[in-house]
This record gives C-alpha cells, structure tokens and sequence, in this order.
C-alpha cells in the first residue's frame, strides 16, 4: 500500500504532461480517490473524498520534494512536473488554458501554408465573458453532482500569461466567436483547422503576415482545400470576411464559379461602402463591381 503523497506523484508521472494546473492536478486527485489504487497497487486513503484543505496541504508537500515547481511563465497555480521533458510554449499553452488554441500565422506555419518561421506565437481563446461560461460547463462535466451540489473542490481559473512563454513571445487574441481547432497527434496542442486557418486569413490578414502574403498563400493553396474554405467562411459571422473570400475564390482565383454557397456571398456586397481587401491599407479607387469591395492590395 502507498501513501497518496506517493500514489500523486506518481499519477503525475503517468499522465507525463510538463506543467499542470491546480484545477488539473485536483482532478488528478479525484480519480486516485475513485479507483483507490494506482498502478495496481492500493492506495491509503483516509476519507472517501479529497478536500480543498488537504489537498492545499499535498500540493506544499509535492513543491517540497521537488516533484512539482512553480511555473513562473505563468500566474499562481500552475506548476512544472519535475522529471517530465519540458514543453513547447504551444504544449504548455494549450495544457494551461483548455480553451486556446494556435492560430493566425502560426497556424499557417503549422500546416505547412507559409514557409515564415513567426518569432511570435499566436493563441486564441474565447472573450472573458464567453471563457467563463464555457468554464462553468467544464466544470459541471468534471465534477458532475459535485458542481450541482456546490462541492465542486477546485475552481478552473482563467490564468495569466506572461508575454514570454518558454522564451517565445505570445500574441493571444479573443474572440467572441472561437474558430473550430483540431488535436494535433502526438502532443498536447490544439491548432485551429485548415478551413478556420483559411477564414482567419481573410478576416485578420495583419495577424497572418500581411494580405499581400495571404494572396500568395490563397494562390498557391486555396484550390487544394477549396471545399474546407467555403465551408468555414460559409459559417462565420462576419459578412465582409464573406466578401473577402468571395473575391478572393471567384475573381481572382477563378475558384468555386458556379458554387452557390459562395454565389450567397454576393448579397453581403454594398454598394457605395468602404469595404477594402486589406484592413491596414489605404482605400483604393480601383474595386470589384461584383463584390465592391475595393481591391487596395
């Protein structure tokens, strides 16, 4: 039989992630208290549930031998797995914060779009009020009847960044509409997809290298995962990023024609407004008489 001092610290070893969160390492301790053993061996335990006392007193324990440390990366509660390779900024990132994931030029550099190297890594997490309630369904599947009855332990915190993480400078964006992201195998970073890559592109090209780099990028990809663009853009909220796109696919790429997905587009045109391809540039006399939009790059 091991004491839970031994049977966390080992769990920690088992889960081999290189930082954890007290709301993680709290749940860790849930499930050591569910299955009363770790690794076939069992584990003494004196109640049949962890407190918020005791387990402030085992983090202190697990800090003094050395198993856990303090992440200064990061704000209070998390912690450095002593023992476990260290991660990328991108690992630790998206273990700290559940609900972010790499986007923008980094996402493009990680799908092998751009052949840039960004010093900065770009993140993407929900609008404060938006993180919260998606922490409050989180928290209600974690804990199930626990959350219900307001013994939920732990609280799941939205941590502060530093803008140096793992010596990498981080660049977080929020948005009150989070993009669609995959788990990227092998690791703990999650990646907006292709088709959110794409969108993101055209909604905030100054986060993706510029429009004039976007157009090299559309030019050289967009006819590879055609149907990934339109199915994404057709679901955003923001009626110029339609525009954009439908300029960039039919126009200038001669791309999805006769889709009438991207023919819909066309109704978010305006006439007489000051829609411009690139946000940053100066409005340009020369335009699009089909999606008005003037053609500033």
């Amino acid at each position: 039989m091991i004491s839970l001092l031994e049977a966390t610290a080992r769990s920690l070893q088992f889960r081999a992630e290189p930082v954890i969160t007290e709301y993680a390492l709290f749940l860790t301790l849930r499930e050591i208290y569910r299955a009363r053993e770790v690794d076939g061996e069992p584990v003494f335990l004196r109640r049949s549930s962890p407190k918020v006392e005791s387990f402030r007193k085992l983090v202190n324990r697990l800090v003094e031998r050395k198993t856990l440390r303090t992440d200064h990366d990061f704000g209070q509660g998390v912690y450095i797995v002593v023992g476990i390779p260290p991660g990328s900024a991108d690992d630790v990132t998206c273990l700290v914060d559940p609900f972010c994931y790499v986007s923008h030029l980094s996402a493009m550099q990680r799908h092998g779009l751009t052949d840039r190297q960004p010093r900065e890594l770009h993140l993407t997490s929900p609008h404060p009020g938006l993180w919260s309630r998606m922490r409050d369904e989180k928290m209600r599947q974690d804990y199930g009847a626990d959350y219900a009855s307001g013994q939920a332990g732990i609280p799941l915190q939205r941590v502060r960044f530093s803008d140096i993480i793992r010596r990498r400078e981080v660049r977080r964006h929020t948005t009150q509409h989070p993009g669609n992201w995959r788990q990227v195998r092998g690791s703990w970073v999650r990646v907006s997809t292709i088709g959110q890559t794409f969108l993101d592109m055209v909604e905030n090209p100054t986060w993706c290298g510029g429009m004039a780099h976007v157009l090299e990028v559309w030019a050289e990809h967009a006819s590879i995962f055609i149907e990934e663009i339109i199915t994404s853009v057709d679901g955003a909220s923001t009626k110029l990023t339609k525009v954009r796109a439908g300029y960039l696919l039919q126009e200038r790429l001669s791309l999805a024609i006769s889709d009438s997905r991207v023919e819909g587009w066309k109704r978010f045109a305006q006439r007489g407004g000051s829609q411009k391809l690139d946000p940053e540039g100066d409005y340009a006399p020369v335009f699009s008489p089909t999606w008005m939009i003037s053609l500033n790059v």
